[in-house]
């Protein structure tokens, strides 16, 4: 909001007719930019989840793998921050919910094997909400001088006493 396609084509090298035969506005240029960076996301955190052997490393994989990536693309992380508000006041323009829906369905998948018994979406959304809300919050409070391998080992140990979980 608040640029315009001469802005965008200028800065990216092309003029605004090429940009409109690619895009027919301004608002599929962005959705096409932000499925492009979120679906990078969604890809190295299912790739990491998924080679990750037993329980354990699997979810630990998909935490430390889902806060490189936002390390990597704060841009990313604002994007998905405001992507979340505006659900909140136009749902049907929430562009990350498909998305949203398939690294629900892999935690899941990864709760329930850690627990060693069924966990139902509803625990699975909690958990992706601290895992989002708690990324948010370190990433743009400063969140870089906290050791990694500490915070990703409390919010582990947090989301395992939640779960009913053994722990490891």
């Amino acid at each position: 909001e608040g640029v315009g396609t001469r802005e965008i084509a200028r800065d990216s090298g092309c003029h605004v007719p090429s940009l409109y035969y690619h895009f027919s506005s301004k608002e599929n240029l962005y959705r096409e930019a932000f499925d492009e960076r979120w679906s990078e996301l969604i890809e190295a955190v299912e790739r990491a989840a998924l080679v990750a052997e037993g329980p354990q490393a699997r979810l630990r994989a998909f935490i430390a793998t889902f806060y490189a990536h936002l390390a990597q693309d704060r841009e990313l992380l604002v994007l998905l921050m405001r992507d979340v508000i505006n659900a909140a006041v136009a749902p049907p323009r929430y562009l990350s919910g498909s998305g949203h829906a398939q690294l629900l369905a892999l935690m899941t998948r990864l709760l329930s094997e850690l627990r060693g018994g069924t966990v139902d979406e509803h625990m699975a959304f909690t958990v992706m909400a601290l895992i989002f809300g708690y990324g948010c919050g370190l990433q743009l409070a400063g969140g870089e001088t906290i050791d990694a391998a500490v915070r990703e080992q409390h919010l582990f140990d947090t989301i395992v006493r939640m779960i009913g979980a053994r722990a490891p």
